[in-house]
């Protein structure tokens, strides 16, 4: 079998059978894919049981040196590799699993950095003043992430259905496809329906992501870390 079909199926699987969600698959496919292109660059076998250790290591050693990739996006990447073999070999698409023997480096285990009362109160006097272009959507997605704790993830995944503005509460679709209902803040409601003002009609369908970039596409979570260290820039905290 060709690895873009055993590439394929893994990624159904996880979509299918164990309800991973579109980001996290997202991920999986990039990370592979990633590997499939440095196989085809250095023109490779792109058949399954023609991949060897030999070849994983010369891979990792590229993202390494040329791609200058941290420990940590390395230990991704082998993890993500290591997740697809055992799954290939679980379906017998793989003979032998060219994984086997392969460490990932070491990390830190850094600690969450948690804003102090200030600087949220900092932050949150910023936002109540920008009267940029998405002064709306940026005030409202960083106090619903600081009010319920939710994670960017699952933010950006929010569409209008979720929300329930009669009983103030938001329905959550977390890891496993998991759902739990948070309360929304007093503070947060008005907030909602400001943002649902600015937006046209055929945005506001239920099943409709709620934030959206300049594209008027989804936003991710990429996207989403990247407008948040802008605006704590803005803000006077970074």
């Amino acid at each position: 079998m060709l690895l873009q079909e055993a590439i394929d199926e893994f990624l159904l699987y996880l979509e299918i059978e164990k309800n991973y969600s579109k980001n996290t698959v997202a991920g999986y496919s990039f990370d592979l894919r990633t590997f499939e292109d440095f196989l085809l660059k250095h023109h490779r076998s792109l058949e399954l049981n023609d991949i060897h250790k030999t070849l994983v290591r010369r891979f990792i050693q590229e993202q390494i040196t040329k791609e200058n990739m941290k420990p940590r996006t390395i230990h991704r990447k082998i993890s993500c590799l290591k997740s697809f073999t055992k799954y290939c070999t679980r379906e017998n698409l793989l003979m032998n699993d060219f994984m086997v023997g392969i460490e990932t480096p070491k990390i830190d285990n850094k600690l969450p950095v948690y804003m102090t009362l200030q600087e949220l109160q900092k932050l949150f006097r910023y936002l109540e003043n920008d009267t940029g272009r998405f002064a709306i959507r940026n005030h409202l997605m960083f106090k619903l992430l600081a009010t319920t704790g939710m994670r960017r993830s699952e933010l950006v995944d929010i569409t209008w259905e979720q929300l329930d503005l009669f009983n103030n509460t938001i329905r959550i679709h977390g890891k496993g496809k998991k759902e739990r209902l948070l309360p929304l803040h007093p503070m947060i409601v008005p907030l909602i329906v400001d943002y649902k003002n600015s937006l046209p009609e055929y945005l506001l369908h239920p099943s409709q992501p709620v934030f959206i970039n300049k594209n008027g596409d989804q936003l991710n979570p990429r996207g989403l870390h990247k407008i948040f260290k802008e605006t704590l820039e803005k803000a006077g905290l970074l």
